[in-house]
Formats: C-alpha cells, structure tokens, sequence
C-alpha cells in the first residue's frame, strides 16, 4: 500500500486510505459475528470515523497545495535575491578618447605678489596649465578664477579694481596675463640685455652658473631690431671680431672654443 519514494505529505493521505481499508475488513468480520442489535451503532460509529477521516484527507490536501505554492514563492525570492546582489557590468564608452589617460596633475605655481623677476615665470606655468587640462579650463570663468587664486598683494588689488568696474581684461584669461606682464614684467629686455651681456664676467661662479646667464641674457637680446646673435662678454680672451650665436650657445662646448679659458668651480 504505501510506497516507500512517496513525499512526506502524501504519506498520511495513503494511511487513511489504509485504515479505511482495514474499517472496512472490520466491518465485515462485525457483521458476520455480532448480534444485528449491536450491528446498527457500530456502523454509525464508522460512518462517523469515515467522515472524519474524510475531513482530515480535504485538510491535508489544502496543506499539500499551500506548501506547494510557499516553495514557488520562495524559489522566486531566492531567483531575486541573486540578481541583486551581483553587480552590474559597467558599460564601456564606444568614443576611444573617453578612455584617454586622465589630464596629468600639475601643481600651481607660487603665489604672485608683483616681483618684477618672476613675472614672465608666473605667466608661462599659468599658460602650460591651461594648454595640458584643455577639460578643467575649459571656460574663460574658471581660468580667470584659477589666476585670481594665485594672486596676493598689489596684483590682487589691481585685479579686485578690474573685476568691479567690468573690465574686459578680467574676461580674458590672456589678456589678464598680458596686462599683468606689461605692468609687473621686468624692464630689462632687448637692447638694455645685450648691455649687461657685454658687461657679463664670470668671477667667482662655476662655468655652468656664468653660461647659464649668458644664455638667458643672449635670448632676451635676440629680438626684432636687435639681431639674433649676441657678442660674448668681454674679458674672456676670445676677439670682439667674433661673434657666437644663440643656436651655436647651446651647441657648442664651451671649452672647446679656441680663446676661451673658463674655470671650473
């Protein structure tokens, strides 16, 4: 009667079906032994067993369906579960240059407070900055911005004096750099450095701190109208006749120059 692969909840609906069985043999070995006064309540006594019987077969039917439908619900909880936990796949950008490194983090220069000797330094790391992170500065407000973080003392004030009356210089991250190195940038230039280049001596510094000076003061004197070469300082041996060139400056050993006699340090 009773199959040993039956699921747990169908095993008492085959004991009742069992035991009605077994009433039922009962049943008739009663109605072959007993007298018919007593036959009659012990049927009724059965017919009663047998509904009750029946009531608990409708019972475990309503339970086997409710556990049926629990498992599905939480086979469907579980299923949702594991979707939310796994996390979602980034999409890649189709553009490639999305993928670009990041713009390189260059650290801002010092503040500027008006020295006329690092003026043009000033303006040309401001002008690198905004060329290497074309994203950051990528409006005329935050370049402007950007320059009036670095500003301290009178280049402040002649800013603030811009700012209020609506100045186009203070729309203009080039032209504000401009203004600043026209008023703030040293007045040495041109032919006032190919002055101080012909007056240039070595002394007591090495031979890398004097050519480091020449050559500076030999391309602030290679402008329009002043030639592009710069006669080499006097007092160093070599002939006024000759003259040594800015590209021949950086090419040149030194040292190697017939009449030129440096010391080293």
């Amino acid at each position: 009667y009773l199959n040993p692969q039956s699921s747990p909840v169908q095993l008492p609906v085959c004991a009742l079906q069992l035991v009605s069985s077994v009433l039922g043999l009962s049943q008739y070995k009663l109605a072959n032994s007993m007298n018919p006064a007593d036959l009659d309540q012990v049927r009724e006594a059965i017919r009663l067993q047998g509904q009750r019987m029946g009531g608990h077969e409708q019972l475990l039917q309503s339970l086997m369906d409710q556990m049926s439908q629990l498992s599905s619900q939480i086979s469907q909880l579980t299923g949702n579960q594991a979707s939310a936990q796994s996390p979602p796949s980034e999409p890649e950008p189709s553009d490639p240059s999305v993928r670009a490194t990041e713009e390189p983090n260059i650290p801002p220069p010092s503040k500027y407070s008006g020295n006329p000797d690092t003026c043009r330094s000033f303006c040309t790391q401001i002008r690198l900055i905004f060329d290497s992170q074309p994203r950051r500065f990528s409006c005329e407000s935050a370049k402007i911005a950007y320059v009036a973080s670095l500003l301290e003392g009178p280049p402040l004030s002649f800013f603030n004096s811009l700012m209020e009356q609506n100045s186009p210089l203070a729309q203009s991250a080039s032209c504000l750099l401009a203004e600043l190195k026209r008023i703030y940038d040293h007045p040495i230039r041109g032919q006032q450095a190919a002055m101080r280049l012909m007056r240039l001596r070595q002394g007591d510094r090495s031979i890398r701190q004097y050519v480091s000076e020449f050559r500076s003061l030999a391309a602030e004197s290679a402008k329009p109208g002043t030639g592009t070469g710069a006669a080499p300082p006097g007092g160093t041996g070599f002939g006024r006749s000759h003259h040594l060139s800015c590209g021949a400056a950086h090419s040149t050993s030194y040292s190697s120059v017939p009449g030129w006699s440096f010391r080293e340090a």
